[in-house]
């Protein structure tokens, strides 16, 4: 699978759970919602599977959201998710990379 796929699969389950989330809905139930099998959603949300548009139009009607509105990577998390947000964006750090952005970290938070 290319990088680009998997990044976007990736975004794509960052964005169904932080919507899920949001709206204080486990993925019991927002599977039962959707119709959609439990175990299927967990491994939507873990970037494990690729939904099809189908599957993202009845989790979009599950959250009660426009379609388009699980494909906005742009959207900034809730506060409440920010922890799981910043482990999603550091698991996706290739390894010979995670020294030089812990020094920008680090070097970001000195600037506070």
């Amino acid at each position: 699978m290319s990088m680009q796929k998997q990044q976007i699969m990736q975004a794509t389950a960052d964005r169904i759970r932080c919507l899920r989330r949001q709206r204080d809905i486990s993925q019991e139930e927002l599977a039962l919602r959707a119709g959609i099998n439990s175990v299927y959603l967990g491994q939507i949300e873990r970037g494990q599977k690729c939904p099809t548009v189908d599957t993202l139009y009845k989790l979009a009607l599950g959250l009660d959201v426009p379609l388009h509105e699980l494909l906005r990577f742009d959207a900034a998390p809730a506060p409440e998710d920010i922890d799981a947000y910043i482990a999603q964006l550091v698991r996706r750090i290739p390894p010979n990379k995670v020294a030089q952005v812990i020094k920008v970290l680090e070097a970001v938070a000195g600037l506070l």
